[in-house]
């Protein structure tokens, strides 16, 4: 792999990386009232988790995980960025899957563009509810369902749960419409195009989207002269 492609993978996951973490915080404070020291708001206060069965289980699911996160020894804020930072990998690592198996046509090409992918249009023939939403306007909607749905595809199908479980938490902090078309045109750029063939861009991703929270660590090693704490970063450096 060439430098200039390899610079234009870590400038793409910078940017995802960052605009992940954003939203993954902002639905986490907007949506479910977490706030970043790790309190909910009144459930009386969230209008979008009120009458959404959904959104209540994901809630139910927050609660559960910071205050687990808790006593195992992390603080609430601590807990609340692991969260962050283990969402946005996720659906960074997800999507980028995406885009080297649909270039290596092992399956439909799910997000080359977009809602209006081929593997969509294939999925929304043979899904009847789906269709209805499509037809009725909720095009977000439906193609959430599809790209879940092909997350579950691949766990059954490659034994690839851990990262693909539709199920989880993650799964449930779904990137919202604005958020996922941004993250789509930043993955779906000319520039990368010959990334998606080689195995090690997964690699390289894995690489830059650490850089920054390995180098606050060494940060703190050789500058403040803390004692280096596991906790500082996130669970994908510690696989």
């Amino acid at each position: 792999m060439n430098s200039n492609l390899k610079a234009a993978i870590r400038s793409a996951v910078q940017r995802t990386r960052h605009l992940l973490m954003q939203e993954t915080r902002e639905q986490l404070e907007s949506v479910f009232g977490l706030r970043k020291n790790g309190t909910f708001e009144d459930v009386e206060n969230l209008p979008q988790v009120q009458g959404d069965a959904e959104k209540q289980n994901t809630l139910l699911q927050l609660l559960h995980f910071i205050g687990e996160e808790n006593k195992s020894g992390l603080t609430r804020p601590q807990a609340v960025e692991k969260l962050i930072k283990e969402t946005s990998f996720t659906w960074l690592n997800r999507l980028v899957a995406f885009k080297m198996m649909e270039a290596l046509k092992i399956i439909r090409a799910p997000i080359h563009k977009g809602s209006d992918s081929n593997g969509f249009k294939f999925y929304l023939a043979e899904h009847e509810d789906d269709l209805r939403l499509y037809e009725s306007g909720e095009v977000e909607e439906a193609y959430r369902h599809y790209l879940l749905w092909q997350c579950g595809e691949i766990a059954r199908r490659d034994h690839l749960e851990v990262l693909f479980n539709p199920n989880d938490l993650a799964s449930h902090l779904f990137p919202r419409p604005r958020a996922l078309k941004q993250l789509l045109g930043m993955l779906n750029d000319e520039a990368l195009a010959d990334a998606w063939q080689q195995e090690e861009t997964i690699g390289w991703v894995y690489q830059y989207f650490i850089e920054e929270d390995k180098d606050a660590v060494f940060e703190k090693i050789y500058h403040e002269k803390k004692k280096m704490d596991l906790r500082d970063i996130p669970k994908a450096t510690q696989i």
